[in-house]
């Protein structure tokens, strides 16, 4: 793993976020049997076509509102939810979470941080 650190103190890769997590990360994709890893990655990366993508993103979502009103709030929200007791209905839940978030922006224009949000992670 000494490669991978060396290549971050050279600037010859860049990583988002902290590298000892990344360099953990790299040690278990190590040392996990198999494939080697080339191989491995190579087969994950090779599978992302914007074809393949598009086909995976319709078969996995485009499902029609009925089914996403079985389970997501009256909003449709489709995100986690803020249960802060656990008696809370699901409509409560995403409510608070809105309301929490919102708390959350109004703080960091206060402060002038910023916020970021995974879109799409479910």
């Amino acid at each position: 793993m000494g490669s991978l650190g060396e290549a971050f103190i050279d600037g010859r890769i860049d990583i988002d976020g902290d590298i000892l997590t990344v360099i953990a990360s790299a040690e278990r994709l190590a040392e996990a049997p198999g494939a080697p890893i080339t191989s491995r990655i190579n087969q994950v990366w090779s599978n992302h076509t914007p074809d393949q993508d598009l086909s995976d993103i319709r078969y996995h979502y485009d499902v029609g509102n009925e089914f996403y009103r079985l389970w997501l709030d009256e909003r449709m929200v489709y995100s986690c939810a803020y249960f802060e007791t656990g008696r809370a209905t699901i409509d409560e839940a995403q409510q608070a979470k809105l309301y929490h978030i919102c708390r959350k922006l109004v703080c960091n224009q206060a402060t002038g941080s910023s916020i970021s949000a995974a879109v799409g992670a479910g």
